[in-house]
């Protein structure tokens, strides 16, 4: 059975940009392990890479995919960027949450019953 894009099911993924806030993005993903969401963490241009600063962390998060972009942009980029592989892998909405943990986590339930 075809459906419109209208009739699709939504799929929600959480995006977050990062330059340069490492360490306080391993406790934004700690928090972000009782959704079931997958993660699109948007390395803007971070030297060293953030697949080798945090790649045993990562280990720990298999929803998490890093796009690294290959030189630092801006988050208005990164954020771009983080969208654009969001509906590559066909996500129908995108959460953003920052790296330094200045948004709620707690708040995603709310986000994606208002979607």
């Amino acid at each position: 059975m075809n459906t419109s894009p209208a009739e699709k099911e939504p799929r929600f993924c959480v995006i977050i940009p990062v330059y340069r806030h490492e360490k306080p993005l391993l406790q934004v993903l700690k928090r972000l392990d009782s959704y079931g969401l997958p993660c699109l963490v948007v390395d803007d241009g971070n030297r060293p890479p953030l697949k080798e600063t945090i790649s045993a962390d990562l280990a720990r998060h298999p929803w998490v995919e890093i796009l690294q972009l290959p030189a630092h942009g801006g988050k208005g980029a990164a954020t771009l960027a983080g969208c654009l592989r969001a509906m590559e892998r066909g996500f129908t909405h995108g959460l953003f949450l920052d790296a330094d943990d200045q948004h709620n986590a707690e708040d995603i339930p709310r986000m994606i019953e208002l979607a």
